[in-house]
């Protein structure tokens, strides 16, 4: 997220990108629906540095919470055929623990920029299309623009970025479904393959879902059109920066 590229010229660029993004695409599905608007917490935990180019950065913890706003809006293209669009804002801070950092002296000798980075946003912008020949399958095309840029602070280059991907799904009852997609990610140049399989027990009022690799969700309906929803998901990230980048170094 965080790479840097040529800063923009003028800040009337920067907005008129920012008004562009303003059209974008998410699909979140929650008991097989779709959410108009949806507002999200996360938070990562604390975890340590691994790994690092400076032993002690090991002694460093550090957590991520990210606050999303996501608004989607679909419609039928013919009758197997659907689009799909979304427009979502994140904003992501973090939090550093430096308790376990042993003398002030050793955390002197490490750039700040090699395990700390400033609150930043996002604006996202998605849209594709899914079809549906069969009750059984569907295939989703879906690609995403993502202009990245700590508004407030002005400490990294305004980023420009994008992904597409391609999925597939068998849904092999009303609760097993599994498939597999392909996905290019601009920032890393490189064809990635996604298995996945979803199983559900759902009533009309509350649900669990387990989808595999990532997650675990839960939900409560309070209300015809209101439910609350609670997730666990299990990632792991690995980025290097290049040498002359804002950030140097993260994991």
């Amino acid at each position: 997220i965080i790479v840097s590229t040529n800063r923009l010229s003028n800040l009337m660029k920067k907005y008129f990108l920012i008004t562009c993004f303003l059209l974008n695409v998410s699909i979140t599905l929650a008991q097989n629906e779709i959410d108009l608007f949806k507002l999200e917490y996360e938070n990562s935990g604390v975890s340590n540095f691994s790994d690092s180019p400076y032993p002690a950065m090991d002694q460093i913890a550090s957590a991520n919470s990210i606050f999303r706003a996501t608004l989607n809006y679909n419609h039928k293209i013919k009758p197997s055929w659907q689009a799909i669009h979304s427009i979502s804002y994140s904003h992501v801070a973090q939090h550093l623990d430096l308790s376990a950092v042993i003398g002030e002296t050793v955390l002197e000798s490490i750039p700040d920029n090699y395990y700390a980075y400033p609150n930043f946003s996002q604006i996202s912008l998605r849209s594709g299309v899914i079809y549906e020949p069969t009750d059984k399958w569907s295939a989703t095309l879906l690609g995403s623009v993502n202009f990245t840029d700590d508004f407030s602070e002005d400490k990294l280059n305004p980023n420009l970025t994008w992904l597409t991907m391609a999925y597939l799904e068998r849904r092999q009852s009303q609760n097993l479904s599994y498939g597999f997609g392909l996905s290019i990610i601009q920032l890393e140049n490189k064809l990635y393959f996604l298995p996945s399989a979803s199983f559900k027990v759902q009533n009309s009022k509350r649900g669990l879902e387990l989808l595999f690799p990532e997650k675990i969700r839960v939900w409560q309906k309070i209300n015809q059109k209101d439910y609350l929803e609670a997730a666990i998901k299990v990632q792991s990230l690995s980025v290097e920066y290049p040498i002359e980048n804002e950030v140097k170094g993260l994991d």
